[in-house]
C-alpha cells in the first residue's frame, strides 16, 4: 500500500513536469505526458514499476476517456452529420487500414500484427488536432466542421474495433466469427435499451434528483452511470470502453448535459493525464530499436495515406478544392489516442511485437509533424502545385466534375421534400430490417439447442417465416430507396437519359461496395486464418474500383448538368410510378 502511494505521488509530480514540457514546447499535453512516462518507466529511470497500479490507472483513464468521447455523441447528431461525412470516414479509415496492413505484412510481420498496425494508424487525434489548430488560430476555417464530423465518426468506428478485438480475445472457443457477430448483436441491443431507458425513465429521475440535490453532488450521477454501464458491458463479456462510451452518450442526451460535462471535467483531466503517463511507462525503447524500420515505414505510410484517404476522398465527397485538400490532409496527420487502447488490446493476442511502444512513438512523431507542417502548409501547397505535371492537373480538372456532381447530389438529398424524406425513411427502415434479421438469427441460435422434436420444427418454421418477412421488407425498402435516389439523379440531369442515370447510380453503388469490401478484407484473413496470397482478391476489387471511378468520372464529365428542375419527361415518368 505504501509503495503504491509513493508510485502514485511520482505519477502526479511527473504529470506536472509533462505539462510544463508541453507548454514550453507548445505541444499538446499528450506528448509531454508520454515523454515523461517513458523516462520514469522501467526501461529508463525505473521510478515507476508497479504493474498493478499502472494497469488500474490505464483502465480508469480509458473508461473516462471513452466517457468523454460519448458525451460528444448523440444518435441525433449522427443524422445531422450527413451521409457524406460517414462515407468519407469509412473510406478514409479503410484506405489507411489497408495500406498499414499491407506494408506491415510486406515487411515480414504476421497477419495479426498487420491488422493491429492498420487499425492503430487509421484514427486521427481529435485532442491534438483541435489543440494545434486553436493555437495556430485556424479553428475557424471552413473545412473544420466537416473534419470534426469525420473525427466523431472515427471515434465510433474505433469503439467498434475495440469491441471486436475484446470479443475475439475473450472468446474461449477460439476465433469464432459467429461468436463475434453475437457480441456485436448484444452491443446493438444494449444501445437500444440505453436510449429506450434514457427517453422513458432516466430523464424524469435525473430531473427529480437535480431539484433535490446540490450541484456539487452531480458528479456522483456521472460516475454512477459511467461505472454502471462499464460493469454491464463487462458482465456481458464486452469491452468496458464500450460501456463507458454508451454511458457518455446517455448523459449527452440529458437536458442538463453541459452541467454534467462541467462537473466531470476535473476528474477527466486527472485520470486521462495519469492514463497517458501510465501508458508512457510501458514504452520499451529496446522494442523501438528492434523495430526501427517498422516505425519509420509506418510514419511514411501515415503521411501518404492521409493525402489519399483525406485529400482524395474529401475532394470527391466533400467538394474540397486545391488548398483545402492540402490543409485537411496535413491537419489529420496526428495519430489518435485510440491507438494506445488498441495497442494495449493486442497484448492478449501474443503477437510477439510491443505495439504499445511502437504506437506511442508514432503518436509522438505524427503530432510533431502535424504541428510543424501546418505552419508552412501554404508554402508547401504552392511548391507542390508548381511541381505538379500538367497531365495531373488535367486529371484534377476531371476530378472536379465528379466532386461538383456529388456535392450537388448531397445538396438535393439534404433538401427537405417528399422524395428525400421518403429516401431517408426507406433507408433507415432497410437498416433496421438488417438489424432485425441479425437479431432474430441470434435469438434462434440461443434457443434452438433447447428444443426437440415437434417443438423444434414448429419453432424453426416460425423463425424461417419471420426471416423471410424481414428479408422481403429489406428488399422492398431497399428498392424504394434506390428508385427514390434515382429520382434525385434524374432531377439533377437534363442532358442524360433515365437509362444513363441508372447506369451512373449502379456504377457508384458498385464502386462503394468493391472499395469497402477490398479495404476491410484483411479482417477476414485474420478471422479465418487465411493465407496472404488470397490478398489477390481484394487487389482485383481495388482495380475494379479504380476502373469504375474512371468510368464514373467520364460519364459525369461528358454528359451531366445540374438543372434543379422537375418538369421534364423522364422525371415525370419515374415520379408517376407506384411505390
Amino acid at each position: 500500500m505504501e509503495f503504491d502511494l509513493v508510485t502514485l505521488g511520482i505519477l502526479f509530480v511527473f504529470a506536472l513536469f509533462g505539462g510544463i514540457i508541453s507548454a514550453k514546447t507548445k505541444q499538446p499535453l499528450v506528448i509531454g505526458l508520454l515523454v515523461v512516462g517513458a523516462l520514469i518507466g522501467p526501461s529508463l529511470l525505473n521510478l515507476v514499476n508497479s504493474p498493478e497500479l499502472t494497469d488500474f490507472m490505464i483502465e480508469m483513464g480509458a473508461i473516462l476517456l471513452l466517457f468523454i468521447t460519448g458525451l460528444e455523441f448523440e444518435v441525433s447528431k449522427l443524422f445531422k452529420i450527413g451521409i457524406k461525412a460517414i462515407i468519407t470516414t469509412l473510406l478514409k479509415v479503410g484506405i489507411v487500414f489497408f495500406l498499414g496492413f499491407l506494408v506491415t505484412v510486406m515487411l515480414g510481420y504476421s497477419t495479426g500484427v498487420g491488422i493491429f498496425i492498420g487499425v492503430i494508424i487509421s484514427f486521427s487525434s481529435t485532442v491534438v488536432i483541435l489543440k494545434v489548430l486553436q493555437e495556430k488560430q485556424m479553428i475557424e476555417r471552413n473545412e473544420i466542421p466537416f473534419l470534426v464530423a469525420v473525427l466523431i465518426i472515427e471515434d465510433i468506428i474505433a469503439v467498434a474495433f475495440l469491441t471486436f478485438f475484446y470479443a475475439l480475445q475473450n472468446n474461449s472457443s477460439g476465433i469464432n466469427v459467429a461468436s463475434v457477430v453475437n457480441n456485436i448483436v448484444v452491443s446493438i441491443i444494449i444501445l437500444i435499451i440505453v436510449y429506450a431507458v434514457c427517453l422513458r425513465i432516466i430523464k424524469p429521475i435525473i430531473a427529480w434528483v437535480l431539484k433535490n440535490t446540490a450541484e456539487d453532488t452531480i458528479i456522483f450521477i456521472d460516475l454512477g452511470i459511467m461505472v454502471g454501464f462499464s460493469y454491464l458491458a463487462y458482465y456481458l463479456n464486452l469491452s468496458t470502453a464500450l460501456g463507458a462510451f454508451l454511458a457518455g452518450s446517455l448523459v449527452a442526451s440529458l437536458p442538463n448535459a453541459k452541467l454534467f460535462e462541467k462537473t466531470i471535467t476535473p476528474f477527466t483531466l486527472m485520470f486521462s493525464s495519469l492514463f497517458f503517463i501510465s501508458i508512457g511507462t510501458l514504452i520499451d525503447f529496446r522494442a523501438i530499436i528492434e523495430n526501427w524500420l517498422l516505425v519509420i515505414v509506418l510514419l511514411v505510410v501515415t503521411v501518404i495515406s492521409r493525402f489519399i484517404g483525406i485529400g482524395l476522398i474529401t475532394n470527391i465527397f466533400a467538394n474540397f478544392q486545391k488548398e483545402q485538400i492540402f490543409f485537411s490532409s496535413i491537419a489529420m496527420f496526428s495519430v489518435g489516442e485510440f491507438a494506445l487502447l488498441v495497442a494495449r488490446e493486442s497484448r492478449g493476442f501474443n503477437l510477439g511485437v510491443d505495439l504499445v511502444s511502437i504506437s506511442s512513438v508514432v503518436i509522438f512523431v505524427s503530432a510533431l509533424l502535424m504541428s510543424l507542417a501546418i505552419r508552412k502548409y501554404t508554402q508547401s501547397y504552392e511548391f507542390v502545385k508548381a511541381a505538379t505535371p500538367w497531365r495531373l492537373r488535367k486529371i484534377n480538372m476531371k476530378m472536379e466534375s465528379i466532386s461538383n456532381f456529388i456535392h450537388l447530389a448531397f445538396q438535393e438529398i439534404d433538401t427537405e421534400n417528399a422524395h428525400t424524406i421518403r429516401l431517408k425513411k426507406s433507408t433507415i427502415t432497410a437498416l433496421l430490417s438488417i438489424i432485425n434479421v441479425i437479431f432474430v438469427h441470434y435469438f434462434w441460435t440461443k434457443i434452438a439447442y433447447t428444443l426437440h422434436g415437434t417443438e423444434y420444427y414448429a419453432a424453426f418454421g416460425m423463425f424461417l417465416l419471420i426471416e423471410i418477412i424481414l428479408i422481403y421488407l429489406l428488399y422492398v425498402h431497399t428498392r424504394i430507396a434506390i428508385r427514390t435516389l434515382l429520382i434525385v439523379f434524374v432531377n439533377m440531369n437534363l442532358r442524360g437519359t433515365l437509362k444513363k442515370s441508372k447506369h451512373l447510380l449502379w456504377h457508384l453503388f458498385l464502386f462503394f461496395v468493391f472499395s469497402i469490401s477490398a479495404l476491410y478484407s484483411p479482417l477476414l484473413l485474420f478471422l479465418f486464418d487465411l493465407q496472404l496470397k488470397l490478398l489477390i482478391i481484394p487487389g482485383l476489387f481495388i482495380l475494379l474500383s479504380i476502373f469504375l471511378l474512371i468510368k464514373i468520372i467520364k460519364e459525369i464529365h461528358s454528359g451531366f448538368t445540374y438543372t434543379g428542375v422537375t418538369n421534364y419527361a423522364h422525371f415525370q415518368r419515374l415520379k408517376s410510378r407506384n411505390f
